[in-house]
Formats: structure tokens, sequence, C-alpha cells
């Protein structure tokens, strides 16, 4: 192999992680809203997301009234922000007039 295709896959390698990084980081920015909020949350962000103590959000998970992911029982939450929004709509009443 000569000095000259080595320096051509440095090249190449180099071109491609750049490419990569700029992949990933535009996906970073967009999973982050304008306003700040994330588009996927764990318990805590979506409590305070929710406005609702952690404790009120368990005990929404754990009468199945809130969209959430988990990997099996006792594992680690996941909210997703669309799902968020899409409750907090059902949730709404029509004020009386």
């Amino acid at each position: 192999m000569s000095s000259e295709s080595v320096y051509t896959l440095r090249i190449d390698l180099s071109e491609i992680v750049a490419a990569i990084k700029a992949d990933v980081l535009g996906e970073l920015r967009a999973d982050t809203q304008a306003d700040g909020w994330p588009a996927h949350m764990n318990a805590a962000t979506a409590s305070r997301y929710l406005d609702l103590s952690k404790a009120a959000l368990y005990k929404l998970v754990q009468q199945h009234r809130i969209p959430h992911s988990s990997e099996g029982p006792g594992c680690r939450l996941s909210f997703a922000r669309r799902d968020l929004d899409a409750w907090i709509a059902e949730q709404r009443h029509e004020a009386r007039p």
C-alpha cells in the first residue's frame, strides 16, 4: 500500500466522521423543541413539563392513564412529548356557560 493511498483513506474517513457528526448534531437539535422541551423525556422531566409531582405522574402511569413506554416492570419510564401533548388536549373540558 503506498503512502498516497493511506493518505486518501484518512481523508475519506475524516469526511465520513464529519458527516456523521453533522447528522448526530442535527438529530440532537431536532429532539429539542424551540421552547426547550425535548421530544422524549424521562419521568423527572415529564413531571416538570406537566407540572405534576413525580408521585402523581407515577400514579397515572400505574393506573395506565397516561401514555408512556418502559422496557419492563420496574424499568425506566420514557414519555414522548407529542403523546403528552395529545394527552393534555384530551384532558381539557369545555367551560360551562
